[in-house]
């Protein structure tokens, strides 16, 4: 992305890209940029079932993203991991089965959500 537009560009799509999941979670909910090209939400009390769900409309809220604006015309795709904290769990842990997961998404095809186990 920096490469071919510019890191301005670049940044201006991330900013697009958090506010994309934003505005599908609740107001108690929290998007984090997690180092360059990645993002960490937080769903509180929300479960395996809920937060597959949600992590589904995240995943086609960003598809559905188009940057027309650029040349060539931009869209792009997400590949996301999701774990759900069980108890006395650390927030290592938790991000740690979480970046399993989205290794798991990546490999199969990318643009997918897989749950961490």
């Amino acid at each position: 992305m920096n490469d071919e537009y510019g890191h301005h560009t670049g940044d201006d799509v991330l900013k697009t890209v958090a506010q994309s999941l934003k505005a599908q979670l609740r107001n108690i909910d929290r998007v984090f940029r997690y180092g360059g090209e990645e993002f960490v939400v937080i769903l509180s009390n929300t479960g395996a079932t809920a937060a597959e769900l949600i992590g589904e409309r995240l995943r086609q809220a960003v598809r559905n993203l188009e940057f027309r604006e650029l040349d060539p015309a931009l869209t792009m795709t997400v590949s996301l991991g999701c774990s759900t904290l069980v108890p006395t769990e650390t927030a290592d842990s938790l991000l740690r089965r979480a970046d399993n997961a989205l290794y798991v998404a990546k490999r199969e095809g990318r643009n997918r959500l897989a749950m961490a186990s």
